[in-house]
């Protein structure tokens, strides 16, 4: 691909900068580096206060809580500006990344590229119904998922994350760790649970977004948990922090709650020879590899049994299986290639 411009739309509700806990950000952002260092144009459509190294286009929106009226009126900003910036401009492709991405999906003939971050039943029907998009899925489950409907016109580029050349020299963690968005589908009060059970301290990574459900369930699942003991709340962390708590941990939990698509958090770890115990949920079954990189359990209660067993699990593994299937290199050069697949038709 060479001297092409390509515009990435983000997910108009959350910023795209290193501390973002969303999966479709970080993915975002390892796109726009690589197109510019393969000599492309990069141009990214964000959230106010994003961070991006190619063009950042910002939309401009104040809010309080995230409510239908908020979202009706970012959505009908972010249709005004993409349609301004593909009749103002040469793009060669748009690459959508959000949920919503039907409700500000321009009109016109343009190539065009959906990555499917999200479990299937979260996207609306008429999605599919749009003629001529091509459609990237972020693991294979996701893919067997999806097949039905977007049969013909759809990928597989699996999410990818950066391996640092060795791992250093791990210890026993000082405590057990979660990462992410804080809300009812990821389940966290469960990792906490399971962690009192096996006597661990834990630790929580992440941010707290506008909608009702997430700060209910931060209010009323998370904050009653929390002391500086045994349960610590550290709030978002970007990369050098993720990397250090990783580090320092004893293992990461991920208790999903949905059939994930993927699992960046797990990557990360892994990529830092952390052992992952995990839900059975979704893509997370392809990810895990049981006994090897970590456990995959049915609840807390099993979770708790496998803290308990996890220095089993080999570091060296763990890293091996990341840098042999998970490099964010890999990925972005995939993708690259599917750019210039899609623009010539």
């Amino acid at each position: 691909m060479n001297n092409r411009t390509i515009l990435n739309v983000a997910f108009p509700f959350a910023k795209v900068t290193e501390k973002t806990a969303g999966g479709a950000e970080q993915i975002l952002q390892e796109l726009d580096k690589a197109i510019i260092s393969s000599g492309n144009c990069s141009v990214v459509l964000a959230q106010k206060g994003s961070s991006v190294e190619g063009e950042l286009i910002e939309c401009d929106c104040e809010y309080g809580v995230i409510d239908e009226i908020y979202k009706a009126e970012t959505h009908k900003k972010y249709r005004s500006i993409i349609s301004g910036i593909i009749r103002e401009r040469k793009i060669d492709l748009i690459h959508f990344h959000g949920l919503d991405f039907v409700e500000y999906f321009p009109s016109g003939q343009f190539s065009s590229l959906v990555t499917l971050h999200l479990p299937v039943d979260w996207y609306k029907g008429k999605c599919f119904s749009i003629r001529g998009i091509h459609f990237n899925c972020v693991s294979r489950f996701q893919f067997n998922s999806w097949e039905k409907r977007i049969s013909g016109r759809a990928s597989v580029i699996e999410n990818g994350v950066n391996i640092p050349e060795k791992i250093s020299c791990r210890k026993s963690g000082a405590y057990t760790l979660s990462m992410g968005r804080i809300c009812p589908e990821k389940g966290f009060h469960l990792a906490i649970e399971a962690s009192k059970r096996a006597q661990k301290p834990f630790v929580l990574a992440g941010k707290v977004y506008p909608y009702e459900g997430h700060i209910r369930y931060f209010q009323k699942k998370i904050l009653p948990a929390i002391n500086s003991n045994e349960c610590l709340f550290v709030g978002e962390a970007g990369t050098e922090e993720k990397e250090w708590f990783l580090n320092h941990a004893y293992c990461l939990l991920v208790p999903s709650q949905v059939e994930e698509t993927s699992s960046l958090v797990a990557m990360e770890a892994m990529a830092n020879g952390v052992p992952v115990i995990a839900f059975k949920a979704g893509a997370l079954n392809e990810i895990i590899k049981h006994g090897e990189n970590g456990y995959l359990v049915n609840d807390e209660k099993e979770m708790a049994e496998a803290i308990l067993e996890i220095e089993k699990i080999d570091p060296e593994r763990c890293y091996s299986i990341a840098k042999e299937n998970y490099s964010v290199t890999r990925m972005t050069s995939q993708y690259l290639q599917l750019y210039e697949k899609i623009i010539e038709g």
